[in-house]
């Protein structure tokens, strides 16, 4: 081989390794991916988990069956015997209300309530009132200041008028090159033109005062405004309370004509305190069986599985993922990475 042939082999041997070496990381993922694929085949544990689940089905079922109707039956009692502790302890509520009592307070709740929404409705009518005079008000002023910006150009006009006159020719009724008075009771005169710009000054005034009462009185009405919505809202929460304490005092004193008729109707509130203490020892009762059932059905369970052989199929399980765990592991020592590199070598070099 010439050197030339030996110099076109180096360069395509040193390619062909860029390419090998870059081609690596494909190949090492695809590697990577079918090494799982292997794990999970050869260490599935679905069919061992389903046994496990089959398991634990079948010792519910039979739980279920040694234990459900008497569990069910329990606590269809105890809920017999909630609903009549809930009733005695109603009735007994009605004999022991303080009704005297809780009437006053309603009562000292409900005036409270009056003498605050009349106190509303006070305020409210009272800036009603305030609205309706400042808008009158407000009216009144915006005239003043229309009537300002009209004095304001009919001065501005009678400037521009006497000055146009001034420099006007005779022949056009002009003083066009005469000396003009300081005063003058029938001809122009300077006296007229300062008089003139007094107007302006003042017009130009009151229109500035104008508008800064004009605005006072926006601010007050944007105030009153807000304020009458604050009541509003205020008055709708009052009138709810009211109708709340009203329904509150209309439902104690039925219950205090309740109270009267069962005492009519022979009812006493010791007889009820004896049956309610009877019926909530009957409950404590059943809670403690239910407890009682409750712990036999589980060790039940428990038993069921491990004769079924749970126990033995939950260690298969957790060996095999310990057992998949190390074959993934394997993966990454530096053998393995070493003899995938030289497959890949072999596959690239044919």
């Amino acid at each position: 081989m010439s050197f030339i042939d030996r110099m076109i082999d180096n360069v395509r041997q040193s390619i062909r390794q860029v390419r090998m070496n870059a081609d690596f990381p494909r190949y090492e993922k695809e590697q990577l991916k079918a090494h799982a694929a292997a794990a999970e085949r050869q260490f599935s544990t679905a069919r061992i988990e389903e046994d496990i689940r089959t398991i634990k089905e079948k010792a519910s079922q039979a739980a279920n069956g040694k234990f459900g109707k008497l569990l069910a039956a329990l606590h269809q009692e105890g809920a017999i015997l909630q609903h009549e502790i809930d009733r005695i302890q109603d009735t007994l509520d009605i004999f022991e209300r303080d009704y005297r009592g809780t009437l006053d307070q309603l009562y000292i709740e409900k005036d409270e309530l009056f003498q605050k929404k009349n106190s509303l409705l006070e305020e409210n009518t009272r800036l009603f009132e305030e609205m309706q005079l400042l808008k009158q008000e407000r009216s009144e002023k915006q005239e003043s200041l229309d009537d300002a910006f009209h004095r304001l150009e009919y001065a501005k006009e009678s400037i521009d008028d006497w000055y146009a006159k001034s420099e006007r020719s005779t022949f056009f009724f002009g003083n066009a090159g005469r000396e003009l008075p300081s005063h003058s009771f029938f001809g122009q005169s300077f006296g007229d033109l300062d008089g003139y710009k007094d107007d302006r000054g003042e017009a130009v005034a009151d229109i500035g005062n104008f508008k800064d009462l004009i605005r006072e009185i926006k601010d007050q009405q944007n105030e009153n405004w807000e304020r009458r919505q604050e009541i509003k809202s205020a008055l709708d929460q009052v009138f709810m309370q009211i109708n709340a304490v009203k329904e509150q005092i209309k439902a104690t004193k039925a219950d205090r004509s309740r109270m009267f008729e069962m005492k009519k109707e022979g009812f006493k509130p010791s007889a009820l305190k004896k049956e309610l203490s009877g019926k909530l020892a009957c409950r404590a009762d059943r809670i403690e069986r239910i407890n009682t059932l409750n712990n036999q059905c589980a060790a039940f369970v428990r038993e069921s599985e491990r004769q079924l052989g749970i126990k033995e199929r939950e260690a298969q399980v957790v060996a095999m993922k310990a057992q998949k765990a190390v074959f993934l592991a394997e993966f990454d020592t530096l053998a393995k990475r070493d003899q995938r590199r030289a497959e890949h070598r072999k596959m690239w070099m044919g």
